[in-house]
């Protein structure tokens, strides 16, 4: 038993079952569910915590209560997006390190039957242990990987992956859901063409000029330069020039969900929801990216990045904030709502089945009741055929709508499980390790790198530094690159 001690109080922990039931009792003052929570989680207690008993208990509630159980989950396996590739850490830290630009393929051009991901290793169902242990049950047929195919993609059982159905640009959002986009072409987009807002895939052979707001569901893809303009897509952002605000006055921004690509960005301000790679220089910028950005050199600029930067030169008072709590949490609220939904909606006509079989026995019930009774009688009636007639009926309507019920209730439970992958994908795939920052050149004096609980300021020039933060801490550490 582990005694975690609390501001007002202190509680009892004991596992049981071999370490699928967790059980509490909590000593002393009213305390909260997230203070219990967290002293939970000091322990590795972080899964199948049952929030309902923790929050009686930090009410006050006497006794042990279980406060964790083990439950079955299901694991998507590794997935391989073959397109993203080339977007591997450490190897865009070797291209730094080998004084080339970073050079990576972004706009994911496919054709019709080209193969767009495939699986490293199956699917499977576990037990997950309060602990974060989980035990293998047994692994799921690859055809799982189907619930991963987006618009205009395939499961190809023969070969085990997905395809795409048409030509056009490939992307794969959070949850891991692979679509092809066809692409709309334009010439240039100007003010006077007013709001664009694009369902598929975009694009721009020339300029995004400025004053321009541009929204896409696709890849955008422009092969000019994106100006004091407003650009949003739910895929991926390249652009062949840079981004570069041309005035003063008008707001220049870009949000993009997955990774952008472009030689140069220049007073900006950029969101980006995975990696941001930039050829040669951003330069007084603003950017926000919740996994990694590369860039050459950064000037005078303030970057929060959640998990890694890795750059050759910060110049001229760069300010780096390092870690999670400084990106936007790209979270899975609204997958997880729909999952509610379904499990609602699937509670709901499980219980429609429930009353409906009972009225199914009842009516099969009459209805035998009434065949027998006119075999004792011997004898039939018109009265009586009808009667019998109308039973008959009503219980082969009600087995129809059994049946019925029973489909829906069957594509309910496919979507559950379809989201249940999905928000276990988001899950696995979210950014992790140690969060640092590589600098293979200079860091020029002025630069300065914060962290939740520590900053660094470089009064003086600075070479090669690898810079991790403790996730612990919160604290800053500056070592010599190798």
């Amino acid at each position: 038993m582990e005694k975690l001690e609390l501001r007002g109080g202190h509680i009892l922990v004991d596992s049981l079952l071999e370490g699928k039931l967790v059980i509490a009792e909590y000593q002393g003052d009213r305390s909260s569910l997230g203070e219990i929570s967290t002293a939970l989680k000091t322990l590795g207690i972080s899964f199948g915590l049952l929030t309902e008993n923790i929050q009686l208990m930090a009410e006050g509630g006497s006794g042990q209560l279980p406060v964790a159980q083990a439950y079955l989950d299901l694991l998507p396996g590794k997935i391989r997006f073959l397109p993203e590739l080339p977007l591997n850490k450490d190897g865009l830290e070797q291209v730094l390190r080998d004084s080339k630009r970073p050079q990576v393929d972004v706009i994911h051009n496919v054709q019709e039957g080209e193969v767009l991901a495939d699986l490293t290793s199956n699917f499977q169902a576990v037990i997950q242990y309060p602990n974060g242990y989980f035990e293998t049950v047994s692994d799921l047929p690859p055809d799982s990987l189907s619930y991963f195919a987006g618009e205009n993609v395939r499961y190809e059982g023969d070969t085990q992956d997905l395809r795409a159905k048409c030509d056009g640009y490939a992307s794969r959002d959070v949850f891991g859901i692979v679509t092809v986009h066809p692409a709309g072409e334009l010439p240039s987009i100007l003010r006077i063409h007013g709001k664009i807002n694009v369902p598929e895939a975009l694009l721009v052979k020339g300029d995004i000029g400025r004053d321009c707001d541009v929204t896409c569901t696709g890849n955008l893809a422009v092969r000019g330069m994106i100006r004091s303009a407003r650009v949003v897509t739910q895929a991926n952002l390249f652009s062949q020039v840079g981004l570069k605000k041309s005035d003063k006055k008008t707001p220049a921004s870009a949000t993009v969900s997955r990774n952008l690509f472009t030689p140069h960005v220049s007073h900006f301000m950029v969101d980006v929801g995975h990696r941001m790679v930039v050829r040669n220089h951003i330069d007084h910028s603003n950017v926000r990216c919740n996994d990694l950005v590369v860039c050459p050199t950064i000037t005078a600029s303030t970057i929060r990045v959640g998990y890694g930067l890795i750059a050759r030169n910060l110049r001229r008072c760069t300010r780096i904030f390092l870690g999670p709590e400084f990106v936007k949490d790209s979270g899975s609220r609204e997958k997880e709502s729909e999952l509610k939904q379904h499990k609602n909606r699937l509670s709901d006509v499980e219980q429609g089945l429930l009353l409906l079989k009972e009225r199914i026995q009842q009516e099969q019930g009459r209805l035998v009741g009434h065949i027998r009774k006119m075999q004792q009688l011997g004898e039939t009636s018109i009265r009586s055929d009808i009667l019998l007639a109308g039973l008959y009926k009503r219980h082969t309507a009600s087995i129809e709508e059994y049946g019925q019920i029973t489909s829906t209730a069957k594509r309910v439970y496919e979507l559950i499980r379809r989201d249940w992958f999905q928000i276990n994908y988001f899950r696995q795939n979210q950014p992790s390790g140690v969060p640092e920052i590589v600098v293979v050149g200079n860091l020029e004096p002025g630069t300065v790198i914060k962290s939740r609980n520590d900053e660094i300021k470089f009064d003086k020039l600075a070479r090669s530094l690898r810079i991790r933060l403790s996730p612990e801490d919160g604290k800053l550490t500056a070592t010599p690159l190798n």
